[in-house]
């Protein structure tokens, strides 16, 4: 899926260079994917792009890192070498979400020509980048870029030949970015809006719409003002139901999101569950934590469902 996104990504890039894109580029783009979520002001890091531009001419772009607070692999791990006197990344390894390797092979010579080295392995890819306008002929004159990564390796292994270079900036604590990449950042980043840790970017800001979409209420709990809630319902924290939801008498709900559509019979239980749209749950079904339920799934009553082991 990953791929086939990044082969698209690629084609518009060729698309833009073979349209004469240096007539009308600005002096530089920011550079994300549509799985990014984020808070920050970037506007630090062009200003530190545009320094490293006007020093260097073969500055191609600077690569938005941040330190990890994840306690599970994401997939969005990397490890890097950073040259401490100027930002200028020399090694760049994605870290794989199942693999256990400890061990990185980082060449000598990064460490012989450069005074200091700062090898970084707490660190996540948002997929955030200043890009120079040297990036779009780089992609289109190289067709084994297939990736960002592949971009950034084959940059790093031919950094002479293609007198380009690639520089690195980090967003502060305060600001939040990370990549829906799998079902794991999915979750996380979910949870992370519904506590507000990516504000302003927060379910009841009406993203999406001229209207709100959601009656913020405290314990974080987010109802459409279509859905309908019985008042004997438990909503104990960290909550979103969407607009058509109905959720009957007697049930509690935490840390889960309730899509559109959705029929929650009474004296049910949901934790830390995400249920699609248009999903019906008959009455006293238990919905344990980590369960995913497709748009669409009919539960029986009093059914227990588990997580997949």
């Amino acid at each position: 899926m990953d791929q086939f996104k990044d082969r698209e990504v690629i084609q518009a890039v060729l698309i833009a260079d073979n349209n004469d894109y240096e007539n009308f580029r600005p002096f530089s783009d920011e550079n994300t994917t549509a799985e990014t979520i984020t808070n920050a002001n970037l506007k630090g890091i062009l200003e530190e792009h545009k320094k490293n531009a006007k020093r260097d001419k073969g500055a191609a772009m600077t690569v938005v890192f941040k330190e990890s607070a994840a306690r599970l692999p994401t997939g969005n791990e990397v490890v890097i070498a950073v040259d401490l006197d100027n930002n200028r990344l020399h090694y760049h390894k994605r870290v794989d979400q199942y693999s256990k390797e400890k061990n990185f092979d980082i060449p000598m010579e990064i460490f012989l020509n450069n005074s200091q080295i700062a090898i970084h392995h707490n660190i996540v890819d948002p997929q955030i980048a200043i890009c120079s306008h040297l990036a779009l002929p780089l992609f289109s004159d190289n067709f084994d870029f297939g990736t960002r990564d592949d971009f950034i390796k084959g940059l790093l292994i031919n950094e002479e030949i293609l007198d380009s270079r690639i520089y690195v900036s980090f967003l502060p604590n305060n600001q939040y970015a990370s990549r829906v990449g799998n079902w794991l950042t999915y979750q996380t980043i979910s949870l992370d809006l519904i506590n507000r840790w990516v504000y302003p970017l927060v379910p009841d800001m009406g993203v999406c719409c001229l209207f709100q979409n959601y009656v913020f209420t405290r314990n974080n709990i987010y109802k459409s003002p279509k859905s309908i809630v019985s008042r004997k319902v438990t909503l104990k924290e960290n909550v979103v139901i969407q607009s058509g939801s109905n959720v009957d008498n007697g049930t509690e709900i935490s840390n889960s999101v309730i899509g559109k559509k959705c029929k929650i019979g009474k004296n049910c239980k949901l934790n830390n569950a995400f249920i699609m749209d248009g999903v019906s749950i008959g009455m006293g079904a238990v919905i344990q934590s980590n369960c995913q339920l497709l748009g669409g799934c009919i539960i029986k009553s009093k059914e227990v469902v588990k997580k997949e082991k």
